[in-house]
């Protein structure tokens, strides 16, 4: 499944609201650095408790339930919100799963999964054959275990 919306802040709000799982990630609001980080599966904090200054919001926020292996990511842009919501599939052994530098912890570990997806479409070129062409990449959680230099 795969959804992509842009959303006004009251819509956001909803969508927010609805997500009751455990989530690693991140969030990140328009006054500060990144200082919501779930490195472990985590209630999300209450809407209200991140909005609670005057003219803050939600910046960057991506997240990962491992249970359903399911990855969101939002983005502010202008004034909406750019939310993609899809399943991902973590196999360490795929060109299309990497680890990156963490942008926390001074950039020290290899610890972010990120997911590069690919989707088929029909070759503008060939006519009667299809191209994989990459069309996001998504979060999948944190590296367990011992941290990589």
């Amino acid at each position: 499944m795969t959804i992509r919306q842009l959303k006004n802040i009251d819509e956001l709000k909803r969508f927010y609201n609805k997500l009751n799982g455990k989530y690693e990630g991140y969030i990140q609001l328009s006054d500060s650095r990144i200082s919501h980080i779930f490195k472990t599966p985590t209630k999300l904090p209450d809407w209200d408790l991140l909005h609670n200054r005057p003219n803050v919001f939600i910046f960057e926020m991506v997240l990962f339930d491992p249970d359903r292996s399911f990855s969101i990511r939002v983005k502010q842009i202008n004034d909406s919100w750019y939310v993609e919501e899809r399943e991902v599939e973590w196999d360490a052994n795929s060109e299309d799963c990497k680890l990156y530098y963490s942008v926390f912890d001074n950039h020290k570990y290899q610890e972010l999964k990120m997911v590069q997806v690919w989707e088929e479409i029909e070759d503008p070129i060939s006519i009667e054959f299809k191209t994989q062409v990459p069309v996001s990449v998504m979060f999948a959680g944190f590296e367990k275990g011992e941290k990589q230099c």
